[in-house]
């Protein structure tokens, strides 16, 4: 600060003092900036190290109690042993930044002193606490693991009483009176979640295990019945869908039935149907079986509709229907409609009564014949010509030639 800055020069005296000073204040406050961001830089890395300590002292020695609990204990206490390698890292490089710090005569917190001072010390007994941690982690893996071996005997147990109890009401048959799609739906509805209950403790089971490195073979029994259970929501899903659209053709007249549009319906259904029941386990299926031969009876009925629509049909060919299957209704009422031919079990007799509207209308047609026989003698005369002894003959005419002819 003492040393002269004036330059001689032969005409004028240059003085930059003004300048230097003016530098020296930047270099001294981008020097003060320089500590206080490595104070600054220090203090974090040195609290941090002690965050972690007291966040982690009290809680890594509480006792598990499940699986959860040790699972998360166990990943706790892993990723703070891991982290600790580099804890322990940061030890050299914070001290250093303390002794620049020093060295430059910063000031620094009484605080920050003491945590300094202790910060090794510190670590060496949280490392202890760890590694009793470690230990008590040791003998509740070993309590954990005897309860879930246990758990999974009695899962098992549990899960084979369901077992039997689901072959002995699972909805597998033909469909009796007052136990159809209600019942099936029903049944459906309440073993979704017992089904889904025991999902559910086998996954908290195996999550277990797992963490003792065992992996448990799948359950036969709760494999069977989930698979069992999609099947049946599959097929008592196609006899709603039948049920629901049978009922929309069920009040339609017989005169009335569009059997073309209902039969392709019903062969897009038959469709459906077939692909599901592909399925070995189905195709044994009382409820399956009756819902194809619903289907077929359906179909089956269609072309005896459309011949009973004929107006060939007279009243004896509708006697001799019901002499056929031996009951009687009024196919003129009403309530002659789809539902009463399926209730009548035609298709039962479709080829007696496919016979039956092919000679009403070959009859027809012998009628129609005869009437226009008829038409045509009503309107020929006939002339007679006496002949010897008191007898006649039919005198030859063109209309009677030609009408013999037709």
């Amino acid at each position: 600060d003492s040393m002269d800055v004036q330059v001689p020069n032969s005409f004028i005296a240059v003085d930059p003092s003004t300048l230097r000073d003016t530098l020296v204040e930047h270099c001294r406050d981008f020097q003060e900036k320089l500590c206080m961001l490595l104070n600054e830089m220090a203090k974090k890395e040195l609290f941090d190290i002690y965050d972690i300590i007291a966040a982690n002292k009290d809680t890594i020695m509480i006792k598990p109690t499940d699986p959860d609990e040790l699972g998360a204990a166990l990943e706790k206490l892993e990723e703070l042993q891991k982290r600790g390698r580099e804890i322990e890292s940061q030890f050299d490089p914070i001290e250093q930044k303390y002794k620049m710090l020093e060295k430059e005569q910063v000031n620094v917190t009484d605080d920050e002193k003491e945590k300094l001072e202790n910060m090794r010390s510190q670590w060496a007994e949280f490392k202890i606490l760890m590694s009793k941690a470690d230990k008590m982690l040791d003998k509740s893996k070993a309590s954990i693991k005897e309860g879930l071996e246990a758990s999974y005997q009695e899962f098992q147990s549990s899960l084979a009483s369901k077992r039997q109890e689901w072959d002995e009401t699972k909805p597998k048959g033909a469909p009796k009176p007052g136990a159809g799609l209600p019942h099936a739906l029903q049944f459906l509805e309440k073993w979704a979640e017992i089904l889904a209950d025991f999902q559910y403790r086998e996954g908290r089971i195996k999550y277990g295990l797992n963490i003792f490195n065992i992996d448990p073979a799948p359950n036969a029994d709760l494999e069977c019945m989930l698979k069992e259970e999609e099947l049946l929501k599959l097929i008592w899903g196609l006899t709603q869908e039948w049920d629901n659209q049978y009922e929309t053709w069920r009040t339609t007249r017989v005169v009335l039935t569009d059997t073309v549009a209902m039969g392709s319906a019903a062969f897009e259904f038959t469709k459906k149907l077939h692909k599901a029941g592909k399925d070995p386990t189905m195709k044994s299926w009382g409820c399956r079986a009756d819902l194809d031969q619903r289907v077929k009876d359906f179909k089956a009925t269609m072309p005896l509709i459309e011949g009973l629509k004929d107006s060939a049909m007279r009243p004896r060919h509708w006697r001799g229907l019901k002499e056929l299957i031996d009951m009687d209704f009024d196919h003129e009422a009403e309530d002659f409609n789809l539902d009463k031919t399926m209730t009548l079990g035609l298709a039962a007799h479709s080829d007696n009564i496919l016979d039956m509207v092919d000679t009403a209308g070959k009859e027809r047609q012998i009628e129609e014949g005869l009437v226009v026989v008829a038409d045509a003698w009503k309107n020929i005369n006939l002339d007679m010509i006496p002949i010897k002894d008191g007898h006649y003959k039919l005198r030859a005419s063109e209309d009677v030639n030609l009408a013999l002819e037709e």
